[in-house]
């Protein structure tokens, strides 16, 4: 039965953006789910809670290092990095380490002060991993695929299994269909839906809705990225178009959603991994889809879409909704802030 893992990516971030756009790509054509502190919805204060979550959930833990440490966590002495990476050793999750292999080519700018923290870190990973060197985004990321095939094999983790049974597993499959998705929204009493795509899709909702009574007019939740926000200029990325033309597009189409009757629509920052779509989330037949992201896939049955069902996959369909319920609680307290910002100034 084959199997889709979630890996956790760690790094210092600025200096490595590159980089990480190369391995999440990598693990996304291998049919992994990526998993990395940019695609986290969490606020400061919960910063440290939510990568222990992120982290503890995943199957297998990778490592890139370079010129930096990295800022020092809360009233610590160790960077984030090696933090996750303790974490990670700690939990027991797999853990592949890629560590740059000349500090001194590097450019001025993607080197710190903290070297002797580095150093420090960097001898305690070789002395506890086996680890391998990388010169460049590409050898980075053949060196990832590599890796990972054989730990795949050596060190199997439990992940999402393909399959039909409900009673084990999650179904994973590539047919997504809005049309089917639409049908559904239509039946429901209520949907949640968090989703970039929606805002290409979703209008079509307006005209089934326009017509109906109140009484039978379904209730949405819209949780969308900012128009304005970086995640909208990493989705263009992602889609590889020009980014001008997706925050024109987005805003024209985020207006058409915000008008669709009975739905209530927030927005965030954050470049979601997949769209998600919950039917009656409060009911105990409730149904979820999850449509996985990627980068520069063809078409929408090119990704892979989890299908969840409330009584099968308890324990799935409860991470998921929390999810959701924290992000949707999160971007209430961000628009709250510019909402007074906007008062004050």
């Amino acid at each position: 039965m084959k199997k889709m893992y979630r890996v956790f990516v760690s790094s210092t971030y600025e200096d490595l953006k590159e980089e990480r756009i190369a391995v999440m790509r990598t693990l996304v054509s291998m049919g992994c789910l990526p998993v990395g502190m940019e695609l986290s919805p969490a606020s400061n204060n919960t910063q440290q809670a939510e990568i222990q979550n992120l982290i503890t959930t995943c199957d297998y833990y990778v490592l890139v290092m370079a010129g930096r440490y990295g800022s020092i966590i809360p009233d610590g002495t160790i960077s984030y990095t090696e933090w996750e990476y303790e974490l990670a050793k700690h939990a027991g999750i797999p853990i592949l380490a890629f560590l740059h292999e000349d500090i001194n080519k590097l450019p001025h700018g993607k080197v710190d002060t903290k070297q002797k923290q580095l150093q420090k870190f960097r001898k305690k990973v070789d002395a506890e991993r086996y680890r391998k060197t990388w010169g460049n985004k590409d050898e980075l990321a053949k060196e990832v695929m590599n890796s990972l095939h054989l730990c795949f094999k050596n060190s199997p983790a439990s992940g999402y299994a393909y399959g039909n049974d409900l009673e084990t597993s999650v179904i994973l499959t590539n047919n997504f269909d809005f049309r089917e998705v639409s049908d559904k929204m239509m039946a429901a009493e209520e949907t949640y839906v968090f989703a970039l795509g929606c805002t290409v899709t979703m209008p079509l909702l307006k005209d089934r809705t326009t017509n109906l009574s109140q009484e039978k007019q379904p209730k949405f939740k819209f949780l969308l990225m900012q128009p304005d926000g970086d995640a909208v200029k990493l989705a263009a990325m992602r889609a590889n178009v020009e980014i001008e033309d997706m925050v024109n597009t987005y805003k024209v189409n985020m207006k058409k959603v915000m008008s669709i009757p009975n739905s209530e629509c927030r927005t965030m920052d954050y470049l979601p991994p997949y769209n998600m779509f919950i039917f009656n989330p409060n009911n105990e037949d409730s149904e979820m889809i999850v449509h996985v992201a990627g980068w520069n896939t063809p078409s929408e049955n090119s990704r892979p879409a989890l299908r969840i069902h409330k009584k099968e996959h308890k324990a799935w369909f409860g991470y998921f909704l929390d999810q959701f319920n924290k992000m949707w609680k999160f971007a209430e307290e961000k628009n709250g802030e510019k909402e007074n910002d906007n008062t004050n100034n």
